[in-house]
């Protein structure tokens, strides 16, 4: 669902604990967002978890072992399309 929002920002907003980080990004401009997907893993673009937000714009993510972790966030509406990734971000 290429251009199904111009951009969604993912953004590093604190962690909590040693294993769990907090994400915040920016509403998709577009009406028929049913919610946010967050992918996360160990490469860039090569996530191997994802973790359904619904329509709120933050998530806590638990990870499963320290390291480099990536993340980027998807939008998708109720007929199953999902936007590209947004930015990435990374945290360690």
């Amino acid at each position: 669902m290429k251009g199904f929002f111009t951009m969604l920002l993912l953004v590093w907003a604190g962690a909590v604990g040693a294993q769990n980080v907090t994400l915040a990004w920016d509403a998709s401009p577009s009406l028929s967002i049913a919610g946010y997907r967050v992918y996360y893993g160990t490469n860039s673009r090569a996530y191997g978890f994802v973790t359904n937000a619904g329509l709120v714009l933050t998530q806590r993510v638990a990870l499963p072992h320290p390291g480099r972790w990536f993340f980027a966030a998807t939008a998708y509406d109720a007929n199953g399309l999902e936007s590209d990734y947004s930015n990435k971000v990374q945290w360690e």
